[in-house]
């Protein structure tokens, strides 16, 4: 458990240097979010060109909007954290990626009430230990460097770079772009290789087996009232 505390602590703060927010892989799920953007009705355009581009704005889309919370550290918290909230319900679809990280075998055991619970509770888990971090930004880039379409038939991939303001490369990052139904949605996102969805799956998991729905709730519960807010210097890399 030590050494899954340890690399989420580095993910969350890679997580708020990227101007990203979490995804995960939800095969089979159809977002419903108006706001989700839309792709081209030609199927054949995920191989071109302007199939690209779009991938490219939307990535560009996602880190902006997550970018202009976190350079706003004179703005209450009670607002970037509602901000924050908005964009996480606005690019992904937090009921499927909160099924996923807990998984099949183990939401089938929970009762439909536990899982409207449960789903709440991740929400604002995500939001409140993300949220702890905020001020962690330090003016740091995204850099778009390659896009690779089709890597399975509804799934393209982004890799990016996050730059330092003196232009050295802080973090490697891996986005996997799902288009269901020409909605485009992140599905999973990897920080050095690593699956901050898959991270989340050990943790949560683990409590679960250790002690129920009982001891998940309540572990929930104390990553919203007691966040662990990260500490930074001035390279961004934690202390």
């Amino acid at each position: 458990m030590t050494e899954t505390k340890n690399i989420m602590k580095k993910l969350k703060l890679a997580f708020l240097a990227t101007m990203m927010t979490i995804g995960c892989s939800a095969q089979g799920y159809k977002s419903d979010h108006s706001h989700a953007q839309e792709t081209s009705d030609n199927p054949a355009l995920t191989e071109t060109p302007e199939a690209k581009k779009q991938y490219h704005d939307f990535i560009m889309q996602v880190g902006n909007e997550i970018i202009r919370i976190l350079a706003q550290k004179n703005q209450s918290m009670t607002v970037r954290k509602a901000e924050f909230k908005t964009i996480l319900l606005k690019y992904f679809n937090m009921p499927a990626i909160a099924e996923v990280v807990l998984g099949t075998k183990i939401w089938g055991e929970l009762s439909p009430e536990q899982r409207k619970d449960y789903t709440h509770l991740f929400e604002q888990a995500v939001v409140e230990n993300y949220a702890a971090k905020f001020n962690n930004y330090n003016n740091q880039k995204l850099e778009v460097k390659r896009i690779v379409a089709n890597v399975t038939p509804n799934e393209s991939v982004v890799y990016s770079n996050i730059v330092q303001p003196n232009g050295a490369v802080f973090h490697k990052i891996e986005w996997t772009i799902s288009n269901h139904n020409k909605v485009m949605q992140v599905s999973d996102i990897k920080i050095e290789g690593i699956s901050m969805c898959r991270t989340l799956s050990t943790d949560y998991r683990g409590v679960y087996k250790r002690g129920g729905f009982t001891a998940l709730r309540t572990y929930l519960n104390s990553r919203i009232s007691n966040p662990t807010p990260g500490n930074s210097n001035t390279n961004g890399t934690q202390e």
